[in-house]
């Protein structure tokens, strides 16, 4: 993670989780996601890479609440849920970048619970109040739950 003084650029990186060698995918998700807030150009740009790897970065240029936008993103959200697949239970994770009335304006892709909130703790997000958005942890029943509760904008 690094950050800078008000007025330059934000930048927060995951972080690699304790204990082994993070996995060829696993590293590829470390080496290139990334939040770079831009107070100057009232930008928010998240990357994410896809989990295929023949497919281009994910990204997602947004507002800062600084411009006054309506879709400005307010909230970073870590959301955890749950995923049934027959008997078994998967503890999934994902962040999303919510506006002020909650909706989703991206999102990453799932992950493991256990890895998700290793590589992308809260304290991370810290450095991003000076820009004005905020961070909250959320616990969702499912991913249903979770798209009521932060739907995308029509």
């Amino acid at each position: 993670m690094s950050h800078a003084s008000a007025g330059s650029v934000i930048e927060i990186r995951p972080l690699t989780p304790p204990g082994r060698r993070p996995s060829r995918a696993l590293a590829n998700v470390l080496r290139k996601s990334f939040l770079h807030a831009d107070p100057q150009a009232g930008t928010l740009l998240m990357a994410e890479p896809p989990a295929r790897t023949w497919r281009p970065p994910c990204e997602w240029q947004l507002s800062l609440p600084t411009t006054g936008r309506p879709d400005a993103v307010t909230t970073i959200c870590l959301a955890r849920y749950v995923q049934r697949v027959k008997f078994w239970d998967y503890p999934l994770w994902r962040m999303l970048l919510l506006d002020r009335n909650g909706q989703a304006l991206a999102a990453t892709r799932e992950h493991d619970q256990k890895k998700g909130l290793a590589i992308w703790p809260a304290e991370l997000f810290t450095p991003l109040r000076q820009v004005g958005i905020g961070v909250t942890e959320e616990q969702f029943a499912n991913a249903t739950e979770l798209a009521q509760a932060h739907p995308a904008p029509k």
